[in-house]
């Protein structure tokens, strides 16, 4: 399956449960009506024929509408969300270059590379790749809290590294940092990342 049709059956799939649930709903509330206003009461035995079906017609025309209206919401509020495209939601860093550091498509952000960078002075963070790979989840982190989102929305993580003999590192970082509910994770190894570096990475959120 690919990612589109992945993306397609979800759609489906969420618009048909939120039919299902205001059908239910409407059956509840139905059901309580004509109990309450003594229009089926079971103690008075054997209903009219005409009368169940009145009632039968009633509660399926009510069934039609809730579905039909819960479906279309969903679509309104799905296409306006299609429609919206690429919102840039962090701004570029001019250290970094001109590109945005992540962007909003739908209910997906995408985060640009982040570099190893010492919050506190700004200056690279170079050698011991342990600490290079934390510092590049903890400017994951920020970017995320500063756009109300955190680490538990994080879908997947993509590590660039300029050796895999420095996958350990790695791996040992986001296991530090991913205690619960880990993200996809990917370790690609490159020629080279910018300033000199060892590590870098990007990564998809929930919107």
């Amino acid at each position: 399956m690919t990612a589109s049709e992945s993306e397609e059956s979800v759609v489906r799939w969420t618009a048909e449960s939120l039919s299902i649930t205001a059908v239910g709903i409407w059956t509840a509330i139905y059901l309580f009506y004509v109990l309450y206003t003594k229009k089926l009461n079971f103690s008075q035995g054997f209903q009219s024929i005409t009368q169940v079906s009145l009632l039968l017609i009633t509660w399926g025309i009510g069934a039609l509408i809730a579905a039909g209206g819960s479906g279309v919401i969903y679509g309104l509020v799905a296409g306006k969300e299609e429609r919206a495209g690429v919102e840039e939601i962090a701004p570029p860093n001019a250290f970094l270059g001109p590109h945005p550091q992540a962007v909003k498509a739908g209910r997906l952000i995408f985060v640009s590379y982040q570099l190893p960078i010492n919050p506190a002075t700004g200056e690279i963070i170079r050698g011991d790749t342990l600490l290079q790979a934390r510092a590049v989840l903890d400017a994951l982190k920020n970017l995320l809290i500063s756009n109300e989102k955190s680490l538990s929305d994080v879908i997947k993580v993509t590590f660039y590294v300029t050796s895999l003999e420095k996958q350990q590192d790695v791996e040992r970082a986001y296991l530090e940092v991913f205690t619960h509910g880990r993200p996809a994770m990917a370790i690609i190894e490159v020629s080279g990342l910018p300033f000199g570096v060892d590590v870098a990475l990007d990564a998809v959120v929930k919107a």
